[in-house]
């Protein structure tokens, strides 16, 4: 009679396992581990006439900003506008030209202030900035309304 030594087979499926535990922990810790940057738009709260975007990101992340815009039908620079970056309140002026290094706050205002702004209002846009090393973060698709004096 043969007798089959399973003890083998259980070793070899307890190392398959193993393997796919360590494969599977390293994919999700490598996936967390970019960098990401949150943005939002709609109004400053110190001036609520002039559209905003809000850039957030973690405390351990550094970015170098180069340029925002807003994209529909395409991507459209917001190079020739008049901006400021502004602190996390939306109070204090930090800076008025790229590139912009940030990397000691967590959030920023980048306040579009040109009365005749080239952002388009009443429909669905996504702000974009894009930073040093070529990558380009979006917000979500937003509608900014215009705002009545």
């Amino acid at each position: 009679m043969v007798t089959i030594n399973l003890g083998n087979i259980w070793d070899m499926l307890s190392a398959i396992g193993t393997i796919a535990a360590v494969v599977v922990s390293l994919y999700l810790a490598h996936k967390e581990s970019g960098k990401h940057l949150k943005i939002t738009g709609g109004y400053d709260v110190s001036f609520s006439e002039y559209p905003t975007m809000m850039v957030s990101k973690n405390g351990y992340d550094q970015f170098t900003l180069v340029e925002v815009g807003y994209c529909r039908f395409g991507k459209h620079q917001l190079a020739n506008e008049d901006f400021y970056i502004a602190d996390k309140d939306g109070r204090k002026q930090v800076a008025d030209e790229f590139p912009y290094s940030f990397t000691n706050e967590n959030l920023i205002h980048i306040v579009f202030y040109n009365e005749k702004t080239s952002i388009p209002f009443d429909t669905r846009i996504q702000f974009y900035v894009k930073d040093l090393e070529g990558k380009t973060y979006k917000s979500k698709s937003i509608t900014i309304r215009k705002m009545s004096r």
